[in-house]
């Protein structure tokens, strides 16, 4: 509408333009805060999504960071059972070869009393035989003295 109509129109006219505006007015306001409160939720939405994006980044980190500890300790596990088993075999290899040398050095033994026990024998043997002929020899030397000597 132009002023010219405007300025032809009565006062009820006026008025009922200027209520019929007023109620435009506040329907478009109630209009606008919906828009607005839709739009400050599509805000919230949209930055909680981003917050939620961040988080599932900062967390998919934390996994990775998570996993990436977890790989290293594993290499480590393994890096030391590794070490372990090579001391363990070195030391059994130790111990085998201490073991048959005190195996070889106890048979050596063995043998070298096995030896001396039949030259022990031997010669309990062939001294027994030696005492008895002694034995019987003896007294006839002493007799023999004792008769060389009287005379």
């Amino acid at each position: 509408m132009n002023e010219k109509e405007l300025k032809k129109m009565s006062r009820s006219e006026l008025l009922e333009i200027l209520i019929a505006q007023a109620e435009e007015n506040k329907e478009l306001k109630i209009r606008l805060q919906r828009a607005e409160k839709l739009l400050g939720e599509r805000k919230i939405a949209l930055e909680n999504a981003g917050s939620i994006a961040e988080a599932a980044l900062k967390l998919n980190g934390v996994f990775e960071a998570a996993e990436e500890a977890a790989k290293q300790y594993l290499e480590n596990v393994r890096f030391l059972n590794d070490r372990a088993e090579s001391i363990y075999k070195s030391e059994e290899e130790d111990a085998r070869r201490q073991a048959d040398s005190i195996i070889a050095e106890a048979l050596e033994y063995q043998k070298l009393i096995y030896e001396q026990t039949a030259r022990d024998e031997k010669r309990a043997r062939s001294s027994k035989r030696g005492k008895g002929l002694r034995a019987a020899r003896t007294p006839s030397r002493k007799i023999t003295q004792e008769h060389d000597g009287d005379e």
